[in-house]
């Protein structure tokens, strides 16, 4: 219980950073991500009338996206300095293993590369499930364990123990010592009542930090031909898990 009191603090003293994680996500490797995310949100709201959730919002790229569609939109995060970055929606600050909404609220739920920063990952997993209703929708992405990835993060531990943290994150540019990868497996089985569509994106990231991202367009065309690959493409950086509650 401890150390994951700990490992939290930890993980909400870095993301209070907020200029840190803001380069990193504006930057050419996670735009690219968010590109197709934001396609995936505008064709899920079409139609769409109910409650819309992002979990872990941040700054929000997708909560204007879902302006003209929901009746009510709201994002939570941990950080509050984050959320003051979001204007016109109702913000909650917000421990994602303790929601404060009621049961089956939640008509639309978006959760974009939280749970593997969080240390009680079952435990948000069944908060997530708790808050839905009955046929909502929901859109997840995770780094997941089976990904060409996975060695650098492995990598990336070993250094920690070597050099220390703070001289691999004057190298990385962002990160957060404890976030671990996830597999399809673990959130099908914690998320409960939930039917399933799994994709995998990004099957090459470049190399992180600063120091590498004028090579971000190179990474990119490799990207847009491994995709290309079935067997390469199931290997990707990330799992986006979509589909609607059933039960």
């Amino acid at each position: 219980m401890n150390k994951a009191v700990g490992v939290k603090k930890v993980e909400m003293s870095l993301f209070n950073t907020v200029e840190g994680f803001i380069q990193w996500e504006e930057g050419p490797y996670w735009t690219r991500v968010q590109s197709k995310l934001k396609d995936r949100v505008r064709s899920g709201v079409a139609g769409f009338s109910g409650t819309f959730l992002e979990v872990g919002c941040g700054k929000s790229v997708f909560l204007p996206l879902v302006r003209d569609s929901a009746a009510d939109i709201v994002g939570t995060d941990i950080s509050i300095g984050f959320l003051k970055l979001n204007s016109g929606f109702q913000c909650v600050l917000a421990d994602a293993e303790h929601l404060p909404f009621k049961d089956g609220c939640v008509n639309y739920l978006l959760c974009v590369g939280v749970v593997h920063h969080v240390p009680n990952q079952a435990q948000m997993l069944s908060e997530l499930s708790r808050i839905t209703a009955k046929s909502a929708r929901i859109l997840m992405i995770e780094p997941h364990k089976t990904s060409l990835n996975y060695p650098y993060w492995l990598l990336r531990r070993i250094l920690i123990r070597l050099v220390g943290w703070e001289k691999v994150l004057s190298i990385i540019g962002f990160g957060t010592p404890y976030e671990t990868f996830i597999s399809k497996k673990f959130v099908t089985q914690n998320l409960k009542g939930f039917a399933l569509t799994v994709s995998y994106y990004s099957p090459f990231r470049g190399l992180p930090g600063p120091t590498f991202a004028k090579f971000a367009p190179i990474s990119g065309l490799i990207n847009d031909f491994l995709e290309k690959l079935p067997l390469i493409r199931a290997l990707g950086t990330y799992i986006l898990l979509e589909g609607s509650k059933i039960c």
